[in-house]
């Protein structure tokens, strides 16, 4: 399951809770999105300082944190490109942390190419290139 914070919220019938949580509440929220049934748990929007924004995935035993550099501009389309190259990633044999992982750059990588008067969605066609670099490196 590859869930954002308010996404998260929402099937587990809980307020979303967007700023002001702990890694214990991550982490509960992990657990129970896999006791739902999931058998891996993507979650997304995760930040524990202003300057981060990441993700945690949850195994069943462990969670793992990966975090890039906030950008100062959002973009509607960040959670089409991210879930895109997730999915590309796993079926190319990326563990579930490798691929939330590439993914994650790569839209930071898309948000940071699109020019700003570029008003809705992010530049993802600027990132192909690099995007296959990484695939092909691997």
């Amino acid at each position: 399951i590859l869930p954002n914070l308010t996404e998260a919220a929402f099937l587990l019938g809980q307020t979303p809770v967007l700023e002001n949580y702990d890694r214990p509440f991550i982490e509960k929220m992990c657990r129970d999105l896999y006791r739902m049934g999931a058998k891996n748990v993507v979650l997304t929007g995760v930040s524990f300082q202003p300057d981060q924004l990441g993700f945690a995935v949850y195994d069943g035993q462990n969670v793992r944190y990966y975090f890039n550099r906030r950008r100062e501009r959002t973009s509607h389309g960040t959670g089409d490109v991210y879930a895109s190259i997730f999915t590309g990633a796993v079926m190319r044999g990326y563990s579930y942390f490798d691929a939330a992982g590439l993914a994650a750059d790569m839209v930071c990588e898309c948000l940071d190419a699109t020019p700003a008067e570029h008003w809705y969605g992010v530049a993802f066609e600027e990132v192909i290139p690099s995007l296959v670099r990484r695939l092909s490196a691997r």
